[in-house]
């Protein structure tokens, strides 16, 4: 179409110059001669203002073709920067996971178990979930700092599995009468004193009394706890407290390496019942070698249970 486009205009301006020519009377061979320059000029021109468009459209094709490659190359390295930082992190990760105490299979396995929580879990869930691994990393890194472990409250969870992976000794007190034995973590936990004791655990208790005569009731406890297994001595802590000043310590050392101590008021004339405000964990050897001191000059003050 492009090329009958021009073949057309040159034959046309080819033509009306010929016509001019016979008309101001000119020789034939003049305006034969000048008819084919004028068709000759305009075609030559076609062509150089076609060529000048297609170098137009190659020079916008090309700086097309530039501003993709740039592009596609910030987006490459964008890629590989990404990629690079999160093999970097992941390499730092195993390498951490490698230099850990814990067992691996367990830290991999947690790893592995998060990234399966499935998307159409409720936000409450998965907030729950959340405030469970924050948890972890909260007493992970209380613990590699060598900080004392704190839970606000009443706790269960390291009563209990302390108790559970105990190898050589419990050494506790109990200074809050036996409503703690008659709930369902008391007797959860003096079920797993008996277990441990089968596995060759020494459990020793100090049950701390407001007066040297024991209640029916703290008798049967004692009683209880004698018959699993556990070795039983009564303290008059009234007398211990008003002579020798000494703080009545509510603790469980585990195999003489972990502390488990409950903060709570304690009241020897009944105008208030004891209240936990917190628990504390404590690992640090020189803090459970003191509790161990005070716990045995306790156990030297106290007397067998019948």
């Amino acid at each position: 179409m492009a090329i009958a486009r021009k073949v057309a205009v040159t034959a046309a301006l080819g033509g009306l110059t010929y016509l001019l020519t016979n008309l101001t009377n000119q020789p034939q061979a003049s305006a034969i001669t000048l008819s084919i320059l004028i068709g000759g000029v305009a075609l030559l021109v076609q062509f150089l203002i076609d060529v000048e468009e297609r170098q137009r459209a190659v020079e916008r094709r090309l700086d097309d073709l530039g501003k993709a490659h740039v592009d596609l190359v910030e987006r490459t390295e964008r890629s590989i920067r990404d990629q690079l930082a999160t093999i970097s992190d992941a390499t730092r990760l195993f390498d951490l996971l490698q230099r850990s105490t814990l067992h691996k299979e367990s830290i991999a396995g947690l790893v592995a178990l998060s990234a399966r929580v499935p998307t159409a879990t409720p936000d409450l869930v998965r907030s729950l979930t959340q405030a469970q691994v924050d948890r972890t990393s909260l007493f992970l890194d209380q613990l590699s700092r060598g900080a004392e472990l704190t839970y606000e409250g009443e706790d269960r969870d390291w009563l209990l599995a302390l108790t559970q992976l105990a190898k050589n000794s419990i050494d506790g007190t109990t200074a809050a009468g036996v409503a703690f034995w008659n709930s369902e973590l008391g007797t959860r936990y003096l079920e797993y004193q008996r277990q441990a004791i089968s596995r060759g655990v020494a459990v020793r208790r100090i049950f701390m009394l407001e007066n040297d005569s024991p209640s029916a009731v703290i008798r049967r406890a004692c009683r209880t706890q004698t018959e699993a297994g556990i070795v039983v001595r009564l303290l008059d802590a009234s007398t211990i407290y008003e002579s020798r000043e000494i703080a009545l310590p509510e603790l469980v050392v585990f195999d003489s390496e972990v502390s488990y101590e409950l903060s709570r008021s304690v009241s020897l004339d009944h105008v208030a019942s004891p209240q936990r405000i917190r628990t504390h964990l404590a690992f640090t050897p020189r803090h459970v070698h003191e509790q161990m001191r005070r716990y045995e000059e306790l156990w030297a003050l106290s007397t067998d249970f019948e």
